[in-house]
């Protein structure tokens, strides 16, 4: 059955212009004269895709823009106008419609549009993972047996007021943990206080933990309190504790036996009351042994600890924290029914997830980002987790990481939402680096040899090295 598409006129002979070529193609156009009467025609019958001008009679097409899509946020809505603006522009995809295509354009060009459009509707009934409303606690997602009983290590740590190493991946939620341990603990009404220690120079340690007064040091224009007397009664996180140096180790630890501070410039003793909470990823055991880590800090911070499980290691609780994620991503981006199609999920389900929750996390909003009023494909889902700007993906090891009919539907996903407006350059690029790659790692490195197995230059195999740095 021919996908039905609604043209709604407008001063221009634009959209009238496109109904043969709508026909063409194998579509069912329908022309509404006047924007209300297009609005009744949507109400009542069923369009793949509605394709309006911007000066359309009876109501505006941006008013038009804006009631369809609050009635049919699935609906594609394809803005065609005779003069680019791009404050319109700007304004008509803010009030929700699919793309926005101005004169002059190529039949081919705005089929292209149709089609994509066309085939994101049509995805809307393919079976779906909806954003269901189910409770989280502070973040913390999950029923599985694991979850529970990180559920209980956090209400016996909210019990006491004893230090407490959390352990886990990067992207496994540690600072919720602490935020959870903090807020069911007595201290809940008084501050909680997190620091990131491995963004801390060993320069301004002193400063940011234990404060200053004014004229300690050239630039300290007034006194400033530091991040152990600002949690006062409350909670101090030390998150990647495991990456302080030797020295500032050492300082770490006379506050923590002595529990009390010094403002640097002032000879005051101040005393230290807030409960202290630090994580890491590093393997600490190991940075003793190597005495790259102080036996009695770790001793010190390790008075109860709590293990995190990386994200593959308990995929049962994939379905639940997709769909709070969804949720979560749809409300930040205004999105009325955030889901993902089924394949979409399972390809999820595939990955090993170097980066954990976070990098989920970041996954979900990408491919929300790009589905916006529709749902996640399984194109979306590929180029959302293989996107190289990802921080918090790390870098895959080469096109090995994926297949090759992955790489390629998201480098298609890349073109189709504009992101890679050199789709086959870029696939030229990326197989030649690859091939590279694989010749360096079958000669250990031997730059000459890789050369000789390629029938390149040694120069061309520097040049390339040099240009991914």
């Amino acid at each position: 059955m021919a996908s039905k598409i609604l043209l709604v006129e407008g001063e221009s002979d634009l959209i009238a212009g496109a109904e043969q070529a709508l026909v063409n193609e194998g579509y069912e156009p329908a022309l509404a004269h006047r924007g209300d009467d297009g609005l009744a025609y949507a109400r009542d019958e069923v369009f793949a895709v509605v394709l309006t001008g911007l000066r359309v009679r009876g109501v505006s097409g941006l008013d038009l823009v804006t009631q369809l899509h609050l009635e049919k946020p699935r609906l594609p809505i394809i803005v065609v106008t005779a003069v680019w603006d791009s404050e319109q522009a700007i304004e008509a995809t803010r009030r929700g419609a699919f793309d926005y295509l101005p004169a002059p354009f190529d039949t081919r060009e705005l089929l292209q549009i149709v089609r994509k459009a066309v085939a994101c509707e049509l995805s809307c009934r393919l079976p779906l993972l909806t954003a269901a409303s189910g409770p989280s606690h502070f973040g913390l997602v999950g029923r599985s047996r694991a979850m529970n009983e990180l559920f209980r290590e956090i209400g016996k740590a909210g019990g006491n007021s004893i230090p407490v190493l959390i352990r886990g991946e990067t992207g496994t939620g540690k600072e919720l943990v602490a935020w959870a341990i903090h807020s069911h603990s007595a201290r809940a009404d008084h501050l909680f206080v997190p620091v990131n220690s491995a963004a801390l120079p060993e320069s301004l340690l002193e400063s940011e933990l234990f404060g200053y007064e004014r004229g300690a040091f050239t630039g300290a224009q007034a006194r400033r309190l530091g991040h152990f007397e600002s949690a006062g009664k409350g909670t101090i996180f030390l998150d990647e504790i495991g990456d302080l140096s030797l020295s500032a180790q050492a300082k770490l630890l006379r506050v923590l036996q002595e529990e009390q501070i010094q403002r640097l410039g002032s000879s005051k003793i101040i005393p230290i009351e807030a409960r202290v909470l630090s994580a890491t990823h590093r393997d600490l055991e190991t940075a003793v042994a190597e005495k790259r880590f102080r036996d009695d800090l770790f001793f010190r911070l390790n008075g109860m600890e709590i293990i995190l499980l990386p994200l593959r290691e308990r995929m049962e609780e994939l379905h639940d924290l997709v769909t709070h994620f969804l949720r979560r991503s749809g409300l930040e981006l205004n999105l009325a029914e955030p889901s993902i199609q089924s394949d979409a999920f399972d390809f999820l389900r595939e990955q090993t997830w170097p980066g954990n929750i976070r990098q989920l996390k970041h996954v979900i909003h990408r491919a929300l980002l790009e589905a916006r009023n529709h749902p996640i494909t399984l194109a979306h889902a590929e180029a959302a987790y293989n996107h190289p700007h990802n921080p918090h993906n790390p870098k895959p090891a080469g096109l090995k990481a994926m297949t090759i009919g992955s790489y390629m539907r998201g480098l298609v996903a890349g073109a189709q939402t504009g992101q890679i407006p050199h789709a086959h350059a870029q696939m030229i690029h990326d197989m030649d680096w690859e091939l590279v790659t694989c010749a360096l790692e079958a000669t250990h490195g031997n730059k000459a040899r890789a050369a000789h197995l390629l029938d390149i230059t040694r120069n061309t195999i520097r040049a390339k090295l040099q240009a991914q740095g």
